[in-house]
């Protein structure tokens, strides 16, 4: 499997095209982690730092029917 990945006439360091021809394959997943890693804290913070019945306020303001438990 020699598919080049990485074009090295393109890169800003054409000494580390070894290096990124490496990576290359995990660059989306990585990406995708470090995009989940960023918005958790936000998610976690919404989650638990209203109540329930406040939620259901807000949803039921945007016209979503919802019920409390």
């Amino acid at each position: 499997m020699s598919e080049q990945l990485v074009d090295p006439k393109r890169l800003v360091f054409p000494g580390l095209a070894r290096f990124y021809q490496a990576g290359a394959p995990f660059a989306y997943a990585f990406m995708r982690f470090c995009t989940g890693a960023v918005l958790v804290p936000h998610g976690v913070q919404k989650l638990l730092g209203m109540q329930l019945d406040r939620y259901a306020a807000t949803i039921a303001q945007h016209g979503l029917r919802c019920r409390t438990m």
